[in-house]
């Protein structure tokens, strides 16, 4: 990426600066050059602290894998509006995977079963009804349980509402709460997670169809946003850490940067400031942000032979392991709430998810029968290529591998800390907020951080207007 001389006198165009190049300030900046900021007279300013865009989304070679992973796995759905449109904006859609149907797979590894649960794709939810759609040994009656969250009260946690020893919960709840909110349903927000269930089970399968990234999240969400923003005209400056704001009275007066003299903004000059919660509260004094951030560990494994199946993942129940992404060079799993992880060795972690990953694979290749479309069988059969039997081999052995540990992966999304994500407009006329940790109304997720971006640029713009 082409990097330019850094300015450090007040700039005669109207500049918007936009600190943080993870997804919300990638989505600022494509939404400032959709609406016609440059092409009016404007100049935008990217600075990115790091080496490479992306933020918590960020993809890179590793050496050891020999192959180029993501730094988390992460599930997006056909209710993620704001993140489609700003794919197909970029020109990013076509490296994401859209199943021609809505399911997902699923393995127990305390009961060794699995299913395939398969939704329809209108918002009358006539799955319940059918044995080979819903999860094994439950009646449709069970999941008239979920509508306890669409009458959430403010203040109530998901426990609140859903039963915990339910055997509904730990097969379809939990998962969705964890994979969700990174939070375990005592702490989790119900309201906030109400509005999650009004958007993708309230409106029927197509807003459920999950969608993957078929490489890398980088290739669909962040690598083609920084051609479009270059080609746009967007300046781009990375290794620009922000150390601090000088304010004036109720505005932005300086930009400090670690390694430049304060850059002094003009009376035009705007800022979006897209950074982490603790970074943001530590530039802006009094600013009160939600707190108690939360693990999700992601292992990465190489696998021995390289497959030619498409990319797709599955659940895991009872386990350490909840998700399992597939792709042709590698296995990668994400553990949400994983703050009990963080003293573990990696090789230890490495070592239980393999074990977990080889079990739910062997449960799975019993039934091919249950998972047409995609051959499981042939996927634990590449774990050890010297093996023929595709169900009753040995466990193999330990695999190279990538422990990966995001420890300020969301905040805590508690009632309690939810109440305290702040609004885009703050009391600075020229500074907005943007990060999946302010106050868009989702969770901390892809979603919730593309549209805070792009909700930045729109109240930026729309103040001017005035």
């Amino acid at each position: 990426m082409k990097q330019t001389t850094t300015q450090t006198t007040t700039q005669t165009t109207k500049t918007i600066h936009i600190i943080g190049g993870g997804l919300s300030g990638l989505s600022a900046a494509v939404s400032l050059c959709a609406q016609g900021w440059i092409e009016a007279g404007g100049r935008i300013i990217m600075h990115e602290a790091g080496i490479r865009a992306g933020g918590r989304c960020r993809s890179y070679h590793d050496a050891l894998l020999a192959c180029e992973i993501d730094n988390g796995n992460h599930l997006m759905m056909g209710a993620y509006k704001n993140c489609l449109a700003y794919a197909k904006q970029i020109g990013g859609d076509q490296a994401l995977y859209h199943p021609a149907e809505t399911y997902f797979d699923f393995a127990d590894l305390k009961t060794e079963t699995a299913w395939r649960l398969r939704l329809n794709e209108g918002p009358i939810p006539w799955w319940v009804f059918s044995a080979k759609r819903r999860i094994p040994d439950t009646r449709p009656a069970d999941y008239l349980g979920g509508l306890k969250l669409l009458r959430a009260r403010p203040g109530q946690n998901v426990s609140d509402c859903l039963d915990p020893q339910d055997p509904l919960f730990a097969r379809l709840w939990q998962p969705f709460v964890e994979g969700v909110m990174n939070a375990k349903a005592e702490d989790a927000c119900a309201s906030l997670l109400s509005h999650v269930v009004r958007e993708t089970f309230g409106k029927g399968g197509k807003a459920c169809r999950p969608i993957i990234a078929k490489t890398t999240l980088a290739q669909a969400l962040v690598d083609p946003a920084l051609r479009f923003l270059e080609a746009a005209g967007v300046e781009i400056r990375f290794g620009a850490r922000l150390k601090k704001l000088t304010q004036g009275e109720q505005i932005v007066q300086q930009l400090h940067f670690a390694t430049e003299e304060p850059l002094c903004l003009g009376p035009e000059d705007q800022v979006i400031l897209a950074v982490p919660p603790q970074a943001a509260a530590q530039l802006l004094p009094g600013l009160v942000v939600p707190e108690g951030q939360r693990t999700i560990t992601n292992v990465h494994f190489r696998l021995p032979e390289r497959l030619a199946m498409g990319p797709w993942f599955m659940g895991l129940i009872h386990g350490q392991t909840q998700w399992l992404f597939l792709h042709d060079d590698r296995l990668s799993v994400t553990i949400s709430v994983a703050d009990h992880l963080n003293r573990w060795e990696p090789e230890a972690i490495a070592t239980l998810v393999w074990k977990e990953i080889y079990q739910a694979l062997t449960v799975m290749a019993r039934s091919p029968e249950q998972f047409p479309g995609y051959d499981y069988g042939l996927v634990l059969q590449a774990l050890s290529p010297k093996t023929s039997d595709k169900t009753e081999a040995a466990l193999p052995a330990l695999p190279p591998f990538r422990v990966v540990k995001e420890k300020r992966a969301t905040f805590l999304q508690s009632a309690a800390e939810v109440m305290k994500r702040p609004p885009t407009q703050n009391t600075l006329e020229n500074l907005y907020l943007a990060g999946d940790w302010t106050d868009t109304g989702l969770p901390a997720t892809i979603e919730g951080a593309i549209q805070s971006g792009a909700q930045a640029a729109r109240c930026l713009l729309a103040k001017r207007a005035l």
